[in-house]
């Protein structure tokens, strides 16, 4: 009858998973990672995720972290992993012994792509795997990025299938070696690759490292004489399975530091919450509007605001003013520009920094906001910030207090345990990465419950105030300056870009930014050899809407300019590096509509780095990505602007 059941099951290319020590691989493979409680795997060279599924097909609820280096792949792991919270996927890049680059060879059945050269023994008995391709990608030391993903309670376990370039992987790994419980490695019986170790080197390798060998399963024979080539191999450390005493007192060790860390996060936790209490308990005023009141509260900078400001204005058309008071509780690099706008009744600007290191200014805030007496109270924003927006919300003591659910970027667990308390209603929020106008719109839509589609943000510049005594007509805007230096074109391509406009133009440059740019601004005038004003810490917000509203043209690092320059509807050249490739800009296609910021970028395997640059970042020098950028590409960009401005 059992037989009759797996036959049927097989039908359907369904198959009875066999949890027998005895009879299954997989299930004595599952079995040794419970038996040493391992609760996070790093999988190293994660092809199409066949491991991770295999892990939770077998019941390990832990967390997988997947490094896969080659593009293609990577869409296949990232579709097959995108639904379960556990499973992370790394940045991109070969494991390696150094951090640089380095071309793999990509083989035709993918699972055997290697940085090594291929032997003939391995073409003979897996014709398939020929390589016929190559991808250049970065490498770098898992101890370089391990440190991402793990805690003072993760028991790890490694598991390296890089077709013969695992010894490598193990060399760049010497400080989590140290740590790790187990390790399942790829290990050829024969020579299938140049100058990879085999079965007796890696076994002597392991055991000098402590490791002794727990389990053997076979991976790859040859079809027609059945010998064995490549197994996978499983070990785990005679240190940590035998001397309990010892890792106890290592691991005591090494949590000292985090312990500390976590013990101060919790008293200033404590410090800042108590404060706040006793705010919030002294009198307020009492509310002189019948109107109903909405705070929002978004305390996040310029770009962010402007791209905000598509969903925004819906909640004035939600919320008519002669029943509903809209107050926008905000930060004040953009309070200049936001008290223009019709979208609310009333801005509160808060200064950030003052507000989180200045008792006496975080009282007054706290009161303001607590004195609004809020019916409802939105923060709308994904990365949210404990100390800011999450306290003003609990201030605001509205009875209806509403965030996004939002990640852990800006919060530790226990920031955000204590914040999630704070609020009534938290929107869940997509994990997988999205534009900030999706995000946005995603928000809004669930707030709603009815589907918002998001649009680009336009700004009337008539709103806004203009810059006494300007006389140009025909002129260009170049933004210089950035949050940090690193995330800045530099002088020379800045020079350039403008002498080629001059020549092609005779339009006069302004040089935009703000107050540290302008000694910035003065070398490019100087270099250059054409007209430039240098107006950068000369304007108002609101002045420099205005001014980019009658602009040519805009040229700008990926500052809050671009997003303002490309709201008033003037075509946009964003330098735009890859720390937040694709959150911010490029903005999405949205059909119908016209998209005025027109990114220039150099692509590298390393985007989405989150300004966690791998590359030596110099002094005044920018990263490496945007480095990259020619001034030839901009040029490319910019030419069409002028080409179609004069037609």
């Amino acid at each position: 009858m059992k037989s009759f059941f797996k036959r049927i099951l097989r039908r359907v290319d369904l198959e009875l998973r066999n949890f027998s020590i005895e009879k299954s691989e997989n299930a004595r493979f599952f079995t040794m990672l419970s038996h040493h409680k391992v609760n996070t795997i790093f999988d190293i060279g994660a092809n199409e995720g066949q491991f991770g599924v295999i892990l939770r097909d077998f019941g390990y609820k832990g967390k997988i972290i997947s490094f896969e280096p080659l593009t293609e792949a990577r869409e296949e792991l990232h579709k097959i992993s995108q639904n379960d919270p556990l499973w992370e996927i790394a940045p991109q890049a070969a494991i390696g012994d150094e951090d640089g680059e380095i071309e793999i060879n990509i083989a035709g059945n993918s699972e055997s792509s290697s940085v090594l050269n291929m032997l003939d023994s391995h073409l003979e008995a897996a014709p398939s795997s020929k390589y016929i391709g190559k991808e250049k990608v970065l490498v770098r030391k898992l101890d370089t990025l391990s440190q991402d993903f793990i805690d003072d309670n993760s028991v790890v376990f490694l598991k390296i299938d890089t077709q013969g370039y695992e010894e490598k992987v193990m060399n760049g790994a010497h400080a989590l070696m140290k740590n790790i419980v187990g390790l399942q490695l790829e290990i050829s019986l024969v020579p299938l690759y140049e100058g990879h170790g085999l079965l007796d080197e890696m076994l002597q390798n392991l055991k000098e490292k402590g490791f002794e060998l727990w389990g053997v399963s076979s991976v790859f024979s040859d079809p027609d004489t059945a010998q064995l080539l490549q197994i996978d191999a499983t070990f785990f450390r005679k240190s940590l399975v035998k001397n309990k005493k010892t890792l106890f007192k290592q691991k005591t060790k090494w949590d000292a530091g985090q312990i500390w860390r976590s013990l101060l996060v919790l008293i200033k936790s404590i410090v800042f919450y108590i404060f706040d209490s006793i705010v919030m308990l002294e009198n307020s005023v009492s509310k002189k509007n019948s109107k109903k009141s909405i705070v929002l509260i978004r305390q996040d900078a310029i770009g962010d605001f402007i791209i905000w400001l598509d969903t925004a204005k819906e909640y004035r058309k939600l919320n008519p003013p002669d029943e509903y008071e809209i107050i926008l509780v905000g930060n004040e690099l953009w309070y200049d520009l936001a008290k223009e706008l019709p979208h609310w009744d009333k801005v509160i600007p808060v200064n950030f920094h003052k507000f989180k290191t200045i008792s006496r200014y975080r009282r007054y805030i706290l009161k303001q906001i607590k004195n609004l007496q809020a019916d409802i109270a939105i923060q709308p924003t994904y990365l949210r910030e404990f100390y800011h927006g999450d306290s003003l919300a609990r201030a605001s003591g509205a009875y209806r207090k509403i965030s996004s659910s939002g990640d852990m970027s800006n919060r530790n667990w226990l920031k955000k345990w204590l914040a999630n308390r704070w609020h009534t209603e938290l929107i869940p929020a997509t994990i997988e990465p999205l534009t900030e106008l999706e995000r946005n719109a995603e928000f809004f839509s669930k707030l709603i419950k009815n589907n918002y589609s998001p649009g680009y943000t336009k700004l009337e510049t008539h709103n806004f105030c203009q810059i006494q005594g300007f006389k140009h007509d025909d002129f260009y805007v170049l933004s210089i300056g950035a949050e940090k230096k690193y995330r800045e074109w530099g002088i020379d391509s800045y020079t350039a870009i403008a002498q080629l406009i001059y020549k092609h133009t005779g339009w006069v440059g302004i040089i935009s930014g703000v107050e540290k740019d302008f000694n910035l601004g003065e070398k490019i005038q100087s270099l250059s050899g054409v007209p430039l004003e240098n107006l950068a810490g000369k304007t108002s917000l609101s002045e420099l809407a205005s001014l980019l509203g009658k602009s040519h043209l805009v040229i700008s690092n990926e500052t809050g300019t671009a997003h303002i320059s490309a709201a008033v509807g003037t075509p946009t050249v964003c330098i735009l590096g890859g720390g937040h490739f694709g959150r911010f800009a490029p903005y999405p296609d949205l059909p119908g509509q016209t998209n005025y910021l027109k990114p220039v970028n150099h692509n590298m395997p390393c985007y989405n780095c989150n300004w966690e640059c791998v590359y030596p970042i110099k002094e005044d020098e920018p990263a490496q990505c945007i480095q990259n950028v020619s001034v030839e590409a901009v040029w490319k960009e910019v030419e069409k602007i002028i080409e179609a401005d004069v037609s």
